[in-house]
């Protein structure tokens, strides 16, 4: 009775470590390169002469 209580609870640990950990995987993968350059704009974390060369370099990886 006590395996199956512990056996249940690293289940229940597991699967919930696995899922915030998908969840935050899933967000990235969501969003497309472009809409994270332009949150990263938005934000102020790159200035623009850095957002036209990123996106410059995006749009000659999808020519390639």
């Amino acid at each position: 009775m006590m395996l199956a209580f512990w056996g249940g609870l690293g289940t229940v640990i597991l699967l919930a470590v696995r899922s915030l950990a998908g969840s935050h995987q899933t967000q990235a993968e969501a969003g497309s390169a472009r809409a994270i350059l332009d949150t990263r704009l938005a934000r102020g974390e790159i200035s623009v002469a850095q957002y036209r060369q990123l996106l410059a370099e995006l749009e000659a990886g999808r020519n390639t």
